[in-house]
Order: structure tokens, then sequence, then C-alpha cells
């Protein structure tokens, strides 16, 4: 039975084993995850799809995390999603106001912290809590 029904997450991960490892680890706690390598690719599935998160890695190639999330915004194609980026990045450019995890991540914490921020999309709430946790390699 799925812990997390309902809850659609976007997962931008330029790194395919981390984007298959994390993907597996979050299907298996009942999410149901969209997974693609770059920030162009996460665009354009925020256009044509609504996402209760979106988890972003701050380093891809082309185009970062923070300027996905700023044309998101711009083009009005966030909806409701919380964004999380993760990053190892040491001072990641754009994400001031965004919460922002550090790498390397601690699994567990992890997953209780997109439980906590998606909660309210699986307890059907319209407004879900907003912040910004980063996912990204070195620089």
């Amino acid at each position: 039975m799925s812990t997390n029904p309902g809850v659609r997450i976007l997962f931008v991960e330029d790194n395919e084993e981390i984007r298959e490892a994390l993907s597996t680890v979050l299907e298996g706690e009942g999410y149901a995850v969209d997974a693609v390598g770059s920030a162009e690719e996460g665009l354009s599935r925020l256009r044509g799809r609504t996402y209760e998160l979106l988890l972003t890695d701050y380093s891809l190639p082309g185009e970062t995390g923070a300027w996905m999330v700023a044309r998101a915004r711009e083009e009005a194609v966030l909806g409701g999603a919380v964004v999380l980026m993760v990053t190892a990045h040491p001072d990641p450019s754009g994400t001031e106001g965004l919460r922002v995890i550090r790498k390397p991540l601690d699994l567990a914490e992890f997953l209780r912290e997109v439980a906590e921020v998606t909660a309210p999309a699986h307890m059907g709430e319209t407004q879900p809590a907003r912040g910004i946790l980063a996912l990204g390699a070195t620089p």
C-alpha cells in the first residue's frame, strides 16, 4: 500500500546513478517520481504536468537548478509545488531565500525532509509549505 498516495515528485539530477538510486528509494516510500537529467528537461516537464515537489540538483549541465526554478516561477508553471534543492556547491548563486540542503546527504534525514514538506499534499491541503532542498555534484 502506498504511504504517500497522490504525491508526484519531479526529480532533476544529472548523475544517472544518483537519479536512479534516489528515484527507487522515493518510489519505495510510495511517491510517484518523474526523473530527468537537466534543468531544461525539468522545465519542460513542469510545463506539462503538476507536481507536489520539485527536487533538484543545483549543478546541472547547461543551466542550474536555480535557473530552472526562476524560469518556472516566471512562467507560472510551479503551481503549488514545494522546491527542494541539494548541493555540494560552496556558494550556489540564485538560491537566496531558498532552503538548501548540503551534500553528502543523510538518507534518513533526506526522507524525513521530503515527507515533511509534502505532508500537506497528501493530507489534501492546497497550499503546501514552501522551501528548497538543493542536490548537486561538486562545483
